[in-house]
């Protein structure tokens, strides 16, 4: 390998890092805001750390939560009396949605490092790593909703189990929704228009946690 092609790939890792970096302060900076607005309406900060609490935990049952918000209401998008808010309302849940699956990424991440190091297997086998990463994931979330989060109204604690699963599923059917979403925001310059839906942020507080 000559110099150029060293440089060249070191050049690529530092972008790589740099991307990765980025990411994860805009990660930090969304919990940390989104902890704060959570405290300040509570007046405490009891209901900001289960929340945050439980975007971690519950963090399937989130993403589906949210994905079915997304199919309900077509998209995110939520036309406001002006451009601006409309923006600020865009911008704030599409934010949520990423923080939801950026920590589906930290949680798989996690997993994969750890197996990478234990005596099971090796750093080397990553694909290996990364199966059981996601399997160790999905079991861990089934024990997570099944000993702490109550099942909705009609809803059995086999089809709850099934929530990491289906999860995805919904999150897959409400992709689509999403593309026209800019398009409309950017037309976005005439006043609300009556029988518009909303949606908002999952604030994960507001689910009927059981306490052990």
């Amino acid at each position: 390998m000559t110099s150029a092609q060293i440089a060249v790939k070191a050049a690529g890792w530092s972008i790589i890092r740099i991307l990765k970096l980025g990411l994860f302060s805009l990660f930090l900076f969304f919990i940390i805001i989104s902890t704060i607005i959570t405290a300040v309406n509570t007046g405490s900060i009891i209901p900001a750390i289960k929340d945050l609490g439980g975007r971690f935990l519950f963090i399937t049952d989130n993403i589906k939560e949210l994905s079915n918000k997304i199919i309900e209401n077509e998209g995110i998008y939520i036309r406001k009396s002006n451009i601006f808010k409309s923006i600020g309302s865009y911008l704030w849940a599409l934010w949520d949605l990423f923080t939801n699956l950026y920590i589906l990424y930290l949680w798989i991440k996690i997993f994969t490092k750890l197996y990478g190091w234990s005596p099971i297997s090796n750093d080397s086998a990553k694909f290996a790593n990364l199966c059981l990463a996601i399997v160790t994931f999905l079991i861990l979330q089934m024990l997570f909703i099944l000993i702490f989060i109550e099942p909705t109204i009609g809803q059995s604690r086999f089809e709850q189990m099934y929530i990491p699963f289906t999860a995805f599923y919904d999150l897959f059917r409400a992709i689509p929704y999403l593309i026209p979403d800019f398009t409309r925001l950017t037309n976005s310059v005439s006043p609300n228009i009556n029988g518009n839906k909303d949606i908002t942020p999952i604030i994960t507080s507001n689910k009927s946690i059981i306490v052990i």
